[in-house]
Protein backbone atom coordinates (compact mmCIF):
# COMPACT_ATOMS: atom_id res chain seq x y z
CA UNK A 1 0.00 0.00 0.00
CA UNK A 2 2.89 2.36 0.74
CA UNK A 3 4.41 1.69 -2.67
CA UNK A 4 1.05 2.41 -4.32
CA UNK A 5 0.71 5.74 -2.56
CA UNK A 6 4.23 6.69 -3.58
CA UNK A 7 3.64 5.64 -7.16
CA UNK A 8 1.24 8.49 -7.67
CA UNK A 9 3.13 11.21 -5.85
CA UNK A 10 5.02 14.01 -7.56
CA UNK A 11 8.27 11.98 -7.65
CA UNK A 12 6.49 8.81 -8.74
CA UNK A 13 9.30 7.63 -11.03
CA UNK A 14 11.94 7.72 -8.28
CA UNK A 15 9.62 6.04 -5.77
CA UNK A 16 8.77 3.22 -8.16
CA UNK A 17 12.39 2.56 -9.03
CA UNK A 18 13.39 2.65 -5.36
CA UNK A 19 10.83 -0.08 -4.66
CA UNK A 20 12.02 -2.27 -7.49
CA UNK A 21 9.36 -1.37 -10.09
CA UNK A 22 9.62 0.01 -13.58
CA UNK A 23 8.57 3.67 -13.92
CA UNK A 24 6.10 2.39 -16.53
CA UNK A 25 4.48 -0.07 -14.12
CA UNK A 26 1.27 1.88 -13.47
CA UNK A 27 1.12 4.12 -16.51
CA UNK A 28 2.77 3.86 -19.94
CA UNK A 29 4.88 6.91 -20.78
CA UNK A 30 4.26 8.81 -17.52
CA UNK A 31 6.57 11.60 -18.67
CA UNK A 32 3.78 12.89 -20.92
CA UNK A 33 1.20 13.26 -18.14
CA UNK A 34 -0.54 16.64 -18.43
CA UNK A 35 1.30 17.52 -21.66
CA UNK A 36 -0.75 15.74 -24.33
CA UNK A 37 -4.32 16.45 -25.42
CA UNK A 38 -6.13 13.44 -26.84
CA UNK A 39 -9.31 13.71 -28.93
CA UNK A 40 -10.97 10.41 -29.75
CA UNK A 41 -14.33 8.86 -30.59
CA UNK A 42 -14.25 5.78 -28.40
CA UNK A 43 -17.42 6.69 -26.52
CA UNK A 44 -20.96 5.43 -26.96
CA UNK A 45 -24.41 6.31 -25.68
CA UNK A 46 -27.94 4.95 -25.73
CA UNK A 47 -31.34 6.47 -24.95
CA UNK A 48 -34.69 4.68 -24.60
CA UNK A 49 -37.95 6.24 -23.51
CA UNK A 50 -41.71 5.81 -23.25
CA UNK A 51 -43.77 9.00 -23.47
CA UNK A 52 -47.44 9.42 -22.56
CA UNK A 53 -49.35 12.66 -22.98
CA UNK A 54 -52.91 13.66 -22.13
CA UNK A 55 -54.31 17.02 -23.18
CA UNK A 56 -57.61 18.90 -23.39
CA UNK A 57 -58.32 21.93 -25.49
CA UNK A 58 -60.12 24.76 -23.78
CA UNK A 59 -63.73 23.72 -23.21
CA UNK A 60 -66.13 25.19 -20.67
CA UNK A 61 -63.25 27.23 -19.32
CA UNK A 62 -60.91 24.29 -18.67
CA UNK A 63 -57.71 23.38 -20.54
CA UNK A 64 -54.84 21.15 -19.45
CA UNK A 65 -51.95 19.02 -20.61
CA UNK A 66 -49.94 16.42 -18.71
CA UNK A 67 -47.05 14.28 -19.89
CA UNK A 68 -45.05 11.45 -18.36
CA UNK A 69 -41.70 10.14 -19.57
CA UNK A 70 -40.08 6.90 -18.47
CA UNK A 71 -36.56 7.01 -19.82
CA UNK A 72 -33.04 5.80 -19.42
CA UNK A 73 -29.92 7.39 -20.89
CA UNK A 74 -26.57 5.63 -20.68
CA UNK A 75 -23.15 6.58 -21.96
CA UNK A 76 -19.43 6.44 -21.30
CA UNK A 77 -19.25 10.22 -21.05
CA UNK A 78 -21.98 12.86 -21.02
CA UNK A 79 -20.16 15.84 -22.49
CA UNK A 80 -17.18 16.57 -24.68
CA UNK A 81 -14.30 17.64 -22.43
CA UNK A 82 -11.90 18.41 -25.29
CA UNK A 83 -8.99 20.47 -24.00
CA UNK A 84 -10.64 20.62 -20.57
CA UNK A 85 -8.16 20.33 -17.71
CA UNK A 86 -9.15 17.94 -14.94
CA UNK A 87 -6.77 18.27 -12.03
CA UNK A 88 -5.17 15.30 -10.36
CA UNK A 89 -7.76 13.68 -8.12
CA UNK A 90 -10.56 15.65 -9.78
CA UNK A 91 -14.14 14.87 -8.81
CA UNK A 92 -17.59 15.80 -9.98
CA UNK A 93 -19.45 15.01 -13.16
CA UNK A 94 -16.60 16.24 -15.38
CA UNK A 95 -14.14 13.94 -13.65
CA UNK A 96 -16.58 11.03 -13.98
CA UNK A 97 -16.37 11.49 -17.76
CA UNK A 98 -12.65 10.81 -17.78
CA UNK A 99 -11.77 7.12 -18.43
CA UNK A 100 -11.01 5.39 -15.14
CA UNK A 101 -8.97 2.84 -17.09
CA UNK A 102 -7.78 3.88 -20.54
CA UNK A 103 -7.64 0.20 -21.52
CA UNK A 104 -11.22 -0.52 -20.43
CA UNK A 105 -13.64 2.24 -21.40
CA UNK A 106 -16.59 0.06 -20.36
CA UNK A 107 -15.84 0.90 -16.73
CA UNK A 108 -17.35 4.32 -17.47
CA UNK A 109 -20.50 3.01 -19.18
CA UNK A 110 -23.38 3.89 -16.88
CA UNK A 111 -26.34 6.24 -16.55
CA UNK A 112 -25.75 9.66 -18.09
CA UNK A 113 -25.10 12.63 -15.83
CA UNK A 114 -28.43 14.14 -16.94
CA UNK A 115 -30.49 10.93 -16.74
CA UNK A 116 -33.89 11.31 -15.09
CA UNK A 117 -35.76 8.00 -14.93
CA UNK A 118 -39.17 9.58 -14.30
CA UNK A 119 -40.37 12.98 -15.49
CA UNK A 120 -43.86 14.44 -15.08
CA UNK A 121 -44.81 17.85 -16.46
CA UNK A 122 -48.15 19.52 -16.83
CA UNK A 123 -50.19 22.67 -16.81
CA UNK A 124 -53.84 23.58 -16.26
CA UNK A 125 -55.93 26.69 -16.85
CA UNK A 126 -59.42 27.15 -15.43
CA UNK A 127 -61.67 30.12 -15.93
CA UNK A 128 -64.20 30.23 -13.09
CA UNK A 129 -67.80 29.86 -14.36
CA UNK A 130 -69.00 33.19 -13.00
CA UNK A 131 -69.93 36.30 -14.91
CA UNK A 132 -71.37 37.33 -18.22
CA UNK A 133 -71.30 34.52 -20.77
CA UNK A 134 -70.52 31.88 -18.10
CA UNK A 135 -72.52 29.07 -16.57
CA UNK A 136 -73.43 31.08 -13.49
CA UNK A 137 -74.45 34.65 -14.01
CA UNK A 138 -74.94 34.55 -17.75
CA UNK A 139 -77.42 37.37 -17.42
CA UNK A 140 -75.28 39.39 -15.08
CA UNK A 141 -74.47 42.89 -16.06
CA UNK A 142 -73.08 46.09 -14.70
CA UNK A 143 -71.38 46.15 -11.32
CA UNK A 144 -72.07 42.47 -10.44
CA UNK A 145 -70.29 41.11 -13.52
CA UNK A 146 -67.50 43.70 -13.11
CA UNK A 147 -66.73 42.49 -9.56
CA UNK A 148 -67.43 38.73 -9.70
CA UNK A 149 -66.66 37.75 -13.29
CA UNK A 150 -63.36 37.22 -15.11
CA UNK A 151 -61.52 35.10 -12.52
CA UNK A 152 -59.02 32.45 -13.67
CA UNK A 153 -56.55 30.06 -12.05
CA UNK A 154 -53.51 28.52 -13.77
CA UNK A 155 -50.69 26.26 -12.65
CA UNK A 156 -47.55 24.57 -13.96
CA UNK A 157 -46.05 21.50 -12.30
CA UNK A 158 -42.71 19.72 -12.83
CA UNK A 159 -41.46 16.55 -11.16
CA UNK A 160 -38.19 14.78 -11.98
CA UNK A 161 -36.70 11.81 -10.19
CA UNK A 162 -33.16 12.30 -8.94
CA UNK A 163 -30.19 12.48 -11.29
CA UNK A 164 -27.41 9.93 -10.76
CA UNK A 165 -24.17 10.73 -8.99
CA UNK A 166 -20.80 9.12 -8.36
CA UNK A 167 -19.20 8.64 -4.96
CA UNK A 168 -15.41 8.95 -5.28
CA UNK A 169 -12.99 7.03 -3.08
CA UNK A 170 -10.41 9.79 -2.75
CA UNK A 171 -7.69 7.39 -3.97
CA UNK A 172 -6.06 6.69 -7.32
CA UNK A 173 -6.29 2.91 -7.59
CA UNK A 174 -6.48 2.79 -11.41
CA UNK A 175 -5.23 6.13 -12.71
CA UNK A 176 -3.37 9.15 -11.45
CA UNK A 177 -5.70 11.46 -13.40
CA UNK A 178 -8.96 10.93 -11.51
CA UNK A 179 -10.05 9.30 -8.28
CA UNK A 180 -11.55 5.82 -8.57
CA UNK A 181 -15.22 5.62 -7.51
CA UNK A 182 -15.71 4.17 -4.05
CA UNK A 183 -16.99 0.64 -3.54
CA UNK A 184 -20.10 0.02 -1.45
CA UNK A 185 -21.11 -2.99 0.64
CA UNK A 186 -24.54 -4.36 -0.43
CA UNK A 187 -25.79 -0.98 -1.62
CA UNK A 188 -28.74 -0.20 -3.90
CA UNK A 189 -29.09 2.81 -6.24
CA UNK A 190 -31.76 4.24 -3.93
CA UNK A 191 -29.44 4.39 -0.96
CA UNK A 192 -29.86 7.72 0.81
CA UNK A 193 -32.47 10.39 1.35
CA UNK A 194 -32.53 13.92 2.75
CA UNK A 195 -32.55 13.77 6.56
CA UNK A 196 -31.36 15.90 9.46
CA UNK A 197 -28.26 14.71 11.30
CA UNK A 198 -26.92 16.81 14.17
CA UNK A 199 -28.76 19.83 12.81
CA UNK A 200 -27.39 19.44 9.27
CA UNK A 201 -28.98 18.22 6.06
CA UNK A 202 -27.34 14.99 4.93
CA UNK A 203 -28.15 12.63 2.10
CA UNK A 204 -26.21 9.70 3.53
CA UNK A 205 -26.55 8.84 7.21
CA UNK A 206 -23.61 7.71 9.33
CA UNK A 207 -24.70 4.09 8.92
CA UNK A 208 -24.92 4.47 5.15
CA UNK A 209 -21.57 6.27 4.90
CA UNK A 210 -19.95 3.36 6.71
CA UNK A 211 -20.90 1.06 3.81
CA UNK A 212 -18.39 2.75 1.48
CA UNK A 213 -14.76 1.73 1.22
CA UNK A 214 -11.70 2.32 -0.99
CA UNK A 215 -11.06 -0.35 -3.67
CA UNK A 216 -7.77 -2.21 -3.41
CA UNK A 217 -4.80 -1.02 -5.44
CA UNK A 218 -5.35 -1.83 -9.11
CA UNK A 219 -9.06 -2.62 -8.58
CA UNK A 220 -12.14 -0.76 -9.77
CA UNK A 221 -15.27 0.11 -7.81
CA UNK A 222 -17.93 -2.57 -7.39
CA UNK A 223 -20.65 0.02 -8.14
CA UNK A 224 -18.89 2.39 -10.53
CA UNK A 225 -19.96 5.64 -12.10
CA UNK A 226 -23.38 7.25 -11.54
CA UNK A 227 -24.74 4.31 -9.56
CA UNK A 228 -26.71 6.26 -6.96
CA UNK A 229 -29.87 8.36 -7.30
CA UNK A 230 -29.86 11.91 -5.97
CA UNK A 231 -32.80 13.87 -4.51
CA UNK A 232 -35.85 14.41 -6.70
CA UNK A 233 -36.91 17.80 -8.09
CA UNK A 234 -40.45 19.15 -7.72
CA UNK A 235 -41.83 22.60 -8.47
CA UNK A 236 -45.33 24.06 -8.71
CA UNK A 237 -46.04 27.58 -9.99
CA UNK A 238 -49.52 29.11 -9.78
CA UNK A 239 -51.32 32.22 -10.95
CA UNK A 240 -54.65 33.76 -9.93
CA UNK A 241 -56.00 36.46 -12.19
CA UNK A 242 -58.97 38.78 -12.44
CA UNK A 243 -60.09 40.79 -15.46
CA UNK A 244 -62.04 44.01 -15.04
CA UNK A 245 -63.81 44.68 -18.31
CA UNK A 246 -64.67 48.30 -19.10
CA UNK A 247 -65.78 47.79 -22.69
CA UNK A 248 -65.51 45.27 -25.52
CA UNK A 249 -61.99 46.48 -26.30
CA UNK A 250 -60.64 47.63 -22.92
CA UNK A 251 -59.92 45.65 -19.78
CA UNK A 252 -57.59 45.66 -16.78
CA UNK A 253 -55.99 42.34 -15.76
CA UNK A 254 -54.66 41.89 -12.21
CA UNK A 255 -52.52 38.83 -11.48
CA UNK A 256 -50.95 37.23 -8.40
CA UNK A 257 -48.11 34.93 -9.45
CA UNK A 258 -46.33 32.49 -7.14
CA UNK A 259 -43.19 30.52 -7.99
CA UNK A 260 -42.66 27.33 -5.98
CA UNK A 261 -46.00 27.99 -4.31
CA UNK A 262 -45.58 25.05 -1.91
CA UNK A 263 -42.11 26.34 -0.89
CA UNK A 264 -40.76 22.81 -1.33
CA UNK A 265 -36.95 22.64 -1.39
CA UNK A 266 -35.30 20.41 -3.98
CA UNK A 267 -31.86 19.55 -2.70
CA UNK A 268 -28.65 18.89 -4.60
CA UNK A 269 -25.77 16.64 -3.66
CA UNK A 270 -22.68 18.87 -4.01
CA UNK A 271 -19.86 17.21 -5.91
CA UNK A 272 -17.35 18.38 -3.32
CA UNK A 273 -19.17 16.29 -0.69
CA UNK A 274 -19.05 13.06 -2.70
CA UNK A 275 -15.47 12.16 -1.80
CA UNK A 276 -15.16 9.36 0.73
CA UNK A 277 -12.18 10.99 2.44
CA UNK A 278 -13.87 14.39 2.74
CA UNK A 279 -14.89 15.62 6.19
CA UNK A 280 -18.23 16.70 4.71
CA UNK A 281 -18.88 13.42 2.89
CA UNK A 282 -22.59 12.84 2.31
CA UNK A 283 -23.70 16.28 3.48
CA UNK A 284 -26.08 18.53 1.58
CA UNK A 285 -26.19 21.54 3.90
CA UNK A 286 -28.09 24.31 2.10
CA UNK A 287 -27.41 23.33 -1.51
CA UNK A 288 -30.63 23.34 -3.53
CA UNK A 289 -31.67 23.22 -7.17
CA UNK A 290 -34.90 25.10 -6.43
CA UNK A 291 -35.70 28.67 -5.43
CA UNK A 292 -37.65 29.77 -2.38
CA UNK A 293 -41.28 30.74 -2.76
CA UNK A 294 -41.65 34.06 -4.56
CA UNK A 295 -44.92 35.97 -4.92
CA UNK A 296 -45.37 38.93 -7.20
CA UNK A 297 -48.24 41.12 -8.32
CA UNK A 298 -48.76 42.23 -11.92
CA UNK A 299 -51.18 44.48 -13.73
CA UNK A 300 -51.82 44.75 -17.45
CA UNK A 301 -54.16 47.07 -19.33
CA UNK A 302 -55.46 45.75 -22.65
CA UNK A 303 -56.94 48.07 -25.23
Amino acid sequence: AQSTQGAFSGNSGMTLIANGFSPFFFQPYPQFTGAVNVIDNHDRSRYNALEIQVSRRSSKGLAYQASYTLATSEDTRSFDPAFTLITRGGTGQSAGNTPFDINNRELNYARSDFDRRHAIQGYALYELPFGKGRRFGADWGGVTDFLLGGFNIAGVMRYYSGRPFTVFSGSNTLSQVVFTPASCDNCSPNLGSVVLENGRNVFLTAEQRAKFFVPAAGEASNVGRNFFNGPRFINVDMTVGKKFRFSESQELEIRIEAQNVTNTPSFAVPDANLILTSGSFGQILGSTTSTSRKIQFAAKYNF
